[in-house]
């Protein structure tokens, strides 16, 4: 006995229908679970990897429902499945090829030469490695630095362009007492002191697997020039390492993807 279908009522989706919404929405989803990754980096470090291995399986996910979708459209010829597809496999493909490289970049780290001191020695362009003092980071290409007659100042580079993008890295013995929380409160009392220097901001991070905190100075000249500093505080092996990061503050912009992948490089070494 047959039934009459209700008035506006629509036929479930077959598997493949929904395969081809899932292509589509999976890496959406993924790309909302890293956003929401970095920020949990700095609270919940070890909550990472497995929101990382949940992203990389919903981009998996969606790729194969991908292909599954397109297969079937192009076999049975129905358009309304090619469309999704098409724009789950564009997304899928994207992120995938995104996900290879940041992988080879990070293996090409882990094969960099290690010396018999055990003292990582980072390799290729870019790469300014100052044994002395145990550090490394990795400038732009057009920055060019300078090493200057200070016991703790011990780099400085200056962008090669007309935005006065600077980087300084200071290097403090200092005492076994002295921690994070000390050396910026140091630097909000001399912040605080001075008429012209205004704390903006601040937070904690994780540089080399070390613990990081940094604080935003906003800095405003006679000449009502305002300028923005970032200053990270790293402490290993009684030494506080001190990396300085400055822009006018109308071109912070543009400086914000070369600062962010300096920090990133950063790396503290084993003294040899």
């Amino acid at each position: 006995m047959k039934t009459a279908r209700l008035v506006g009522h629509k036929p479930p989706k077959t598997p493949v229908q929904q395969a081809a919404r899932v292509a589509w929405l999976a890496p959406l989803l993924a790309i909302f679970i890293m956003q929401f990754t970095r920020r949990l980096q700095e609270e919940y470090p070890g909550g990472v990897l497995i929101m990382g291995c949940i992203a990389i399986g919903m981009i998996l996910m969606g790729f194969g429902c991908a292909v599954w979708a397109s297969a079937t459209g192009l076999r049975h010829g129905h358009k309304r499945l090619l469309i999704p597809a098409a724009i789950g496999l564009a997304i899928n493909g994207l992120l995938i090829a995104s996900t290879v490289q940041s992988f080879i970049y990070v293996r090409q780290l882990a094969q960099a030469r290690v010396v018999d001191t055990g003292a990582w020695i980072p390799q290729g362009e870019g790469w300014y490695v100052d044994r002395e003092n145990t550090f490394a980071l990795r400038l732009h290409d057009r920055w060019k630095p300078q090493k200057i007659d200070d016991p703790q100042t011990v780099l400085i580079a200056l962008a090669a362009d007309s935005f006065n993008g600077s980087l300084i890295m200071r290097v403090i013995n200092i005492s076994p007492a002295t921690t994070l929380d000390t050396l910026i409160a140091q630097q909000r009392q001399e912040a605080d002191s001075e008429f012209y220097l205004d704390v903006v901001g601040g937070g904690k991070i994780t540089v080399d697997g070390l613990p990081c905190r940094y604080i935003r100075i906003q800095r405003t000249d006679p000449q009502k020039v305002t300028t923005i500093s970032d200053m990270y505080f790293v402490i290993s092996a009684g030494r506080a390492y001190n990396l300085i990061l400055t822009a006018p503050k109308d071109v912070c912009s543009h400086y914000k993807p070369i600062f962010t992948s300096i920090v990133e490089s950063w790396r503290v070494l084993k003294a040899e």
